[in-house]
């Protein structure tokens, strides 16, 4: 991936031609991508958000890019997780 904003979750901005497991999240049920964005939906229902944040798409209080993943709070009983190009939405 091309990983300009962080946005597979690696910690740094390096590009990658393979697969890795991204650190830190297990038992992930859904992934969803936009753009430069990402959300993982695991098992116990918590979302977790990584890549281009400029417009809070993958958590609020800032607007900082994130290059690993970090839980979103305040999230309950989640079951679907959805990106659009500069957005997100959880169900």
């Amino acid at each position: 991936g091309y990983n300009n904003s962080g946005e597979l979750g690696s910690g740094d901005l390096a590009h990658r031609n393979l697969p890795f497991k991204v650190p830190g999240i297990a038992n992930v049920v859904q992934i969803a991508a936009g753009w430069e964005h990402t959300l993982i939906l695991n098992s116990d229902a918590r979302v977790w958000g990584f890549g281009r944040n400029t417009e809070n798409q993958v958590g609020p209080g800032d607007n900082r890019n994130k290059l690993t993943p970090e839980l979103i709070e305040n999230l309950e009983n989640i079951s679907r997780v959805l990106c659009g190009g500069h957005g997100s939405c959880v169900v």
